[in-house]
Parts: structure tokens; sequence; C-alpha cells
């Protein structure tokens, strides 16, 4: 099994950050362990013993934090009759019971991988009954991870549709919708498999605001979304996106609802999401006294905005607080991708607040991914400061956000955050210092 005080920022000794930016890798450092999948669902299950630990279990798990799940349930939980779990592309294999079949898919865009994953799970689960029991351990990734496209819709077509939705600034409340349409397994269709057995869902939340039949697409929840919405959504991004336009007439919008059968014996547990981490984060800050301010909405939006709204924040508190501040939040937010160079939306988002700073500002910022990769980076993020915002130039700045390349410009100057895949998916953290001008006002230069 995994050890729960492994180390997850594998270069926080090298990153290049003064002591404020330290304390902040510390504190995700220290939280990241608390809150470590296996331990959260052992102790989730370890309280509910006559509700959900039948004498027969079946435990099937999807997404990014799956395979750590499943190796939390086994050390309360007997060994299962089935278990399979749909673990991304490039993760060590979990130290798990012969008997658990760890299968692969891939992530972000679909491919064959997952959908034989997902007919090897579903072929598992066709003979359950009233009597059965499932156990469905669900994180963020699960999207792609588990997947079975609806007649006609190649794989191809899935994944291009999927991908062009993402590059073209969808949300994932958007994406996930079109999603529904061309997927036999989420949008709830997941529980007409599963049915008649008694389901139990344990979910790790990515999604902001933690909507369940958002997360993984919400394969066992009726989505709540208006079928007028879906289709302007549809019409939308079609015409952004030729393979969604060609595809369109193949869609299923037949989708499940709330009153449906299939849902009467299915429960959704949220055991661990985003303010959780932020709670911990900021807990962990005030331990020598440290002034911290936790934004309890979800910090979303394009990456742009949202940087400009955390530079005028900490501006805004330090003019009422007059002393230096911690402010923790978490969120997600969206690039429109237009370079191909290495990056993510937590790389782009450091090096924009850095570059809002004026020179004299004393700061520092970090802004990850908890699941340990941020887009096509080998980052989980970027931390920026004071040293980091004067030793760039202007002309770097502006080339790594033009080519969507921060990561280039953040591992050149050890501010880039290594962590490798986590095992964890609670969406993004952000994390700022601020202390107000160290020189008179007019004495700072601007890019």
């Amino acid at each position: 099994m995994w050890s729960m005080n492994e180390t997850i920022i594998r270069n926080i000794s090298s990153l290049a950050v003064k002591e404020p930016g330290k304390k902040i890798l510390n504190a995700v450092e220290e939280t990241m362990g608390r809150l470590n999948p296996a331990r959260i669902v052992r102790n989730f299950l370890s309280f509910f013993p006559e509700d959900i630990i039948p004498e027969d279990v079946r435990m099937i798990g999807f997404g990014k934090a799956s395979a750590k799940m499943m190796a939390g349930a086994l050390e309360i939980l007997p060994e299962p009759v089935y278990a399979g779990i749909i673990i991304p592309n490039g993760m060590d294999q979990p130290d798990l019971p012969v008997k658990v079949q760890v299968l692969r898919g891939s992530h972000p865009i679909l491919d064959s991988s997952s959908i034989e994953s997902t007919r090897t799970i579903l072929n598992r689960m066709k003979e359950l009954t009233e009597e059965s029991v499932v156990i469905v351990l669900i994180s963020g990734g699960g999207s792609a991870l588990l997947e079975l496209p609806v007649n006609e819709i190649s794989v191809q077509d899935f994944a291009s549709v999927s991908k062009c939705v993402m590059n073209s600034g969808g949300s994932i409340g958007e994406l996930n919708g079109i999603r529904y349409t061309m997927s036999q397994v989420k949008g709830g269709k997941l529980a007409r498999f599963l049915y008649p057995a008694r389901v139990t869902a344990l979910i790790i939340s990515d999604v902001p605001g933690d909507d369940i039949s958002v997360i993984a697409s919400g394969p066992l929840v009726p989505p709540d979304m208006p079928e007028n919405v879906l289709r302007e959504n549809i019409e939308r991004f079609s015409a952004l996106c030729p393979d969604l336009a060609r595809v369109k007439d193949k869609l299923d919008l037949n989708l499940p609802e709330s009153s449906d059968r299939i849902f009467r014996k299915v429960q959704n547990r949220i055991i661990l999401k985003n303010s959780d981490f932020v709670d911990s984060i900021a807990n962990i800050l005030r331990e020598d006294g440290s002034v911290v301010r936790v934004l309890y909405e979800p910090v979303t939006g394009d990456v742009r905005k949202v940087s400009e709204f955390f530079v005028e924040t900490a501006r805004t508190m330090y003019a009422d607080l007059h002393r230096p501040f911690f402010l923790v939040a978490g969120g997600e937010t969206t690039v429109t991708v237009h370079g191909n160079g290495i990056g993510g939306r937590n790389c782009q988002l450091s090096v924009m607040v850095s570059a809002l700073f004026s020179r004299d500002e004393e700061f520092a910022f970090a802004s990850l991914g908890t699941d340990g990769i941020d887009g096509v980076s080998p980052a989980m993020g970027g931390i920026t400061d004071s040293a980091f915002r004067n030793r760039v130039t202007e002309k770097e700045v502006e080339a790594s956000l033009d080519k969507n390349d921060t990561f280039t410009l953040l591992n050149k100057y050890m501010s880039a955050i290594i962590s490798g895949f986590t095992g964890n998916n609670v969406s993004d953290i952000f994390i700022c210092y601020y202390a107000g001008n160290s020189a008179p006002p007019g004495d700072g230069n601007k890019l």
C-alpha cells in the first residue's frame, strides 16, 4: 500500500523562492499528506460499517485518485469479488492485491484503452441482482478514463470533439454536457448497467461547487442540465468544432431523469473536496500567527481575468489590514490555447500574476493542480515571487504567454513545481502572500 507520508513535491528544496514562498510550499506538502485519498476513504468507511459495508461487496474505481482510494478501502473492506481500476497512463502501479485488476486508460483525451477497460468493467457487472452491492470510487479524470461512446460515434470523433471544446474555452460543465450525449455511461447512464444492485459512490470532487452531476461527467447522477441549454451548447460549439457538427445527428439526447427507477438505490457521497484543501492550507499557514484570509467562493474563469482579480484583491486587502497576509483560494481557470508551447492553466496563472505586480511589491503566488499535472507540462503548477518578478524580462514573459509556453519560463528560473501524478485530484489551489511596496510609490516599474 501507499505510504501516508510520501513526499509530494519532488523539487521542493531546489525551488528558487524566498521564505513566504517556502512556507506556502510546506503547507501544500503537509496538506497533500493529510488529505491522502487512501486515508480519507479508510477513515470514511471505518465510521459507516453497518451502512455501506456488506458481506459481499464489489468495487470499481475510475479517476486519477481511484488507485489510492482502492488502497484505502481494502484496509477496511473484505477483499472484493470483482474490482477494476482505471488510471491515467504513466501513473505508477499501486501495490494492490492480485484480485484487483488494474486497467489502463487515457486522459484527458479518450482513446481505445479507456473503451476496452470500460467494457471489461461493464461485463463484470452483468450478473448483478437486488442483493448485490457495488461501491464505486469516483474522482476527477473519470470523464476520459471510463467511457463507452454511443453507437456510430468513433473514439476518434469522441476525442477530437472533447479536445476542441476544451481548447475553445469550454467550461467543465459545457464539456460534460456534450459528453453526456456522446456516451453510454455518463450523465447518469452508468446506473443503467448497475441496476438493480445497491450502489454507493464515494466521490472526490475536482469541480468548483462540488456538483456531483459534473464530477467525472456524472456517471451515477441524472444530469442537472435543461435540454434547451444542452442544445444551445451543442450549437455553439458545433460552430467552433467541425467534428461535433458532423456527428451532431448521432448524439443521444435521451438522458436519464431523476425519477427513473435506476437511481432508487444509488447514493452519491462526496468524501473530499477543494474546500478541504483550502481550509487545511489556511490552518497550517496560521500556526505561526500569520494573518490568513480565505476566499470560500470558487475562483473560476479566464486566466487573464483571474490574474487581475488576485492582484487587485491582494492590494485591496492590504490597504485594509496594513500588514502582510496570506490569501488562500481554490477553483479552476480556463485557457484558450493559441501556441504549441509547454504549459497549463496553473503555470500560466502564476506567470500572469507576477507580471501584474510592480517590481517594488513584495509577494509570492502559487497556482497548482492537485493531480500533479498541469496541462501539457510535467509540472503541477508554478510559484512566483518578487525575486522571480525582478529576474525575468518583459520579452521572456510576453513570449511565454503568446506561445502558451509558461512551464519553460518557470523551469528556467526554478519556479515550476514538480510532483508527478499525486494520486489525488480536487481541482486547483491558489495561495498568495502580499506585503505591499518595498519602495516609495512611483519607484516601481511594470511590464
